[in-house]
């Protein structure tokens, strides 16, 4: 049967031809009913946010990653369409019910953060540690601000 397919949750009404452009750099993955609803919940604040910083809904990707440590990665270069995330299933497998809620919605904001950083024309440093920093605090905190002195001081 061959390899298992991308599970994709996209925002309401987007069109898939965003994450098409990107997909065949990434390993798929399969994530279970736990994590899949907790997307289906976490994605609508998310897409709130997302829209109050200028970018459109993301469109999320389960996808293995090769860095364990991280449950998601922004897919630079699709900001501007409607950013991709891609989100490794194997990290968020040792949550349950709120703190896995709460760890998945954090990290979609995490790589929401990096994505308004490229619209605002703070170029890719390639984990770039004080950028990690910034959209971790901004994660944390959902305070726009603290990204928004971070532009300010790189521009």
């Amino acid at each position: 049967f061959g390899e298992p397919g991308f599970v994709r949750i996209p925002p309401r009404g987007q069109r898939q031809y965003q994450f098409e452009e990107v997909i065949e750099d990434y390993e798929p993955a399969e994530g279970d009913a736990l994590l899949e609803e907790t997307l289906i919940e976490v994605l609508p604040r998310v897409a709130r946010e997302a829209r109050k910083l200028g970018l459109q809904a993301p469109f999320v990707v389960l996808s293995g990653l090769s860095d364990r440590s991280h449950l998601a990665r922004f897919v630079n270069g699709t900001e501007s369409e409607g950013p991709v995330f891609l989100l490794d299933p194997e990290p968020a497998s040792g949550f349950m019910g709120h703190r896995l809620q709460s760890f998945v919605e954090d990290s979609l904001y995490h790589e929401l953060g990096h994505a308004y950083l490229r619209t605002r024309g703070v170029p890719d440093y390639a984990d770039s540690e004080p950028e990690e920093e910034v959209v971790e605090k901004f994660a944390l905190s959902r305070d726009r601000g603290v990204l928004d002195r971070y532009v300010e001081g790189t521009t």
